[in-house]
């Protein structure tokens, strides 16, 4: 390739990149918006400023450790199958895999909801005060309606950024935003709901932007072109989609941890643990905002190189690879510069307690030090989603939380720093965090095998430096039929596997119910904004965390419920 055509190749792919990446970054902003900055800035500026805000903060890292992100991470899944369908040409199939991801997500708010309900004891366990626990149960209990919405959000949204549709989810999400500010400021200042008004709007906002994504889909010719019809193919290979989504979950969760813990560390141990954690929080904020952007990149690149995969174009890959790194290496560089220029300003934006707001300064240098290597990082695990080897990049976080966390907590700890001294140890982590998902992508994979995952599910390994032309055509026969292919499998499969597949149904359903009755049984009055351990007959916050996740005191409820 000589320079002409490096310089073309480099607009080309940077344009497209652009394209992808732009709205999604316009979407997820909108959606951070939604979930995180909104509802931060109204704590931070009603009734006891520091309480509200750790208490919101609190909250917040639980909606989004254990509700947002499971439905946005195992959504990537679609970036992997839908992204190579597309690719293919195979635009009904997209319909059949939005059905499948719908009904895993639908499914999948069983547990979370397990979780949102014993908020407040989980928070006490944790060692945080039960006055901070009851707000936090408080806001929980009202985003449990939050969780059927998401379910259909993200599948619904991630299909549409597959087929390059990304502005009407940006505009909807802008909208739904402005919704939930209208809502918040009403319900707070106006009926005077406090923390529940907040969660108020949070849900109002969610069910707003899910209804309009199935209103526009349904209205324009998007429907026409990806629906076939209710498959019960969608309740197939449901393993194969969790298989390819969960990856990225728990990467994502193992990297929200370190953060998190933060969280929790510095409520634990401090002497003022509602002040340092608006401090922190507000910093967490920060970072969160600087972070939008490396998902973009994930999402941006792992859908760009997933297309090249399905088209077949092998060797353009390790040179969009490279191009995208550098690119959001430069645009954070740039978003760096503006946070620094405007460090005196941010913090109000969050808060009005001034004492947060100067204790926050010498914490931006920090974010700034480590944010591009962030953004590089995660670029990479985009790259691997695009490839469909997700399942590598599951130990590139564990080594990142195995050093940051220790080294985290003796500065927040011994060395009694605080907050600061939790910053300074993910910024000393994060560079252990670059180097082995660059070793791996460019060393350890080989660029001229990579997998392509069909529509019907099976594998062909494809190399395109030593394929003849009866190869090409073969691999274009398997694109074009993939359809016959899919039957001939699903024939092929004997008496025996079928069986197993009708028990292992059998058993998810039965789980299912019996998490249903579960939660129906449950006598949420331990948690229904009041924690009053004191005055009850538990001794320790264990007693009463191991009290509510008791079976036995599920099937005494049943027994009440009956004999009644």
């Amino acid at each position: 390739m000589n320079f002409k055509s490096l310089i073309k190749f480099c607009k080309e792919e940077i344009w497209i990149i652009i394209k992808l990446a732009f709205p999604v970054y316009l979407t997820t902003l909108t959606s951070e918006l939604n979930k995180s900055f909104i509802p931060s800035i109204f704590a931070g500026h009603f009734g006891n400023t520091s309480k509200n805000y750790a208490a919101i903060t609190l909250s917040i890292s639980i909606v989004m450790f254990f509700g947002t992100l499971p439905h946005m991470c195992l959504s990537s899944a679609l970036n992997t199958l839908a992204s190579q369908a597309y690719g293919a040409g195979k635009h009904k199939y997209l319909g059949t895999l939005l059905q499948r991801s719908i009904c895993i997500h639908l499914l999948m708010c069983f547990p979370i909801i397990i979780v949102y309900l014993n908020t407040g004891n989980i928070l006490i366990v944790l060692g945080q005060t039960a006055e901070l626990a009851a707000l936090s149960s408080e806001f929980m209990m009202v985003c449990l309606l939050t969780l059927p919405a998401d379910a259909i959000l993200y599948p619904v949204m991630r299909i549409l950024q597959i087929q390059g549709i990304a502005l009407p989810s940006t505009v909807i999400f802008g909208f739904g935003s402005m919704l939930e500010a209208i809502c918040c400021y009403f319900f707070i200042y106006k009926l005077e709901l406090g923390v529940r008004g907040i969660a108020l709007g949070i849900v109002i906002s969610l069910y707003f932007m899910a209804i309009a994504h199935l209103v526009y889909i349904r209205s324009m010719s998007v429907w026409y072109k990806i629906w076939n019809g209710w498959k019960w193919e969608a309740l197939e290979r449901l393993g194969q989609y969790v298989y390819y989504g969960m990856p990225l979950l728990v990467i994502m969760w193992v990297e929200a941890l370190v953060f998190y813990v933060g969280t929790i560390l510095i409520g634990a141990v401090s002497e003022n643990p509602a002040f340092e954690i608006s401090v922190y929080s507000v910093v967490l904020n920060l970072d969160l905002f600087m972070f939008i952007l490396s998902v973009s990149s994930i999402s941006a690149t792992s859908i760009r190189i997933g297309c090249l995969v399905g088209e077949g174009k092998i060797k353009k890959m390790k040179g969009v690879a490279l191009l995208t790194s550098l690119l959001i290496y430069v645009f954070q560089v740039i978003q760096i510069t503006i946070l620094l220029a405007g460090r005196h300003v941010w913090g109000y934006i969050f808060t009005s307690d001034e004492k947060v707001i100067e204790s926050i300064l010498k914490m931006m240098y920090l974010l700034a030090a480590y944010t591009p290597i962030t953004g590089v990082a995660e670029n990479f695990n985009g790259i691997l989603v695009g490839i469909g080897k997700q399942s590598i990049g599951i130990l590139f976080p564990i080594i990142f939380f195995a050093i940051t966390v220790p080294i985290a907590t003796i500065l927040t700890v011994v060395a009694n720093l605080g907050p600061f001294g939790y910053v300074l140890g993910i910024c000393i982590g994060m560079y252990f965090r670059i180097v082995p998902p660059i070793l791996t992508t460019f060393c350890c994979i080989d660029w001229n095998k990579i997998v392509r995952v069909d529509n019907f599910g099976s594998t062909n390994i494809i190399n395109i430096d030593n394929s003849s032309p009866e190869q090409s055509l073969l691999i274009s026969h398997i694109s074009e039929s993939s359809e016959d292919f899919q039957q001939s499998f699903l024939d092929e499969l004997t008496v025996k596997k079928r069986l197993s597949l009708l028990v292992f149904k059998f058993i998810f359903v039965f789980v299912c119910v019996s998490l249903s009755v579960w939660l129906i049984s449950c006598d949420c009055s331990a948690t229904r904004f009041e924690l009053n351990i004191g005055n009850s007959y538990l001794k320790s916050p264990l007693d009463l965390f191991c009290f509510r996740f008791s079976p036995l005191r599920s099937t005494l409820n049943i027994s009440k419920y009956l004999m009644h």
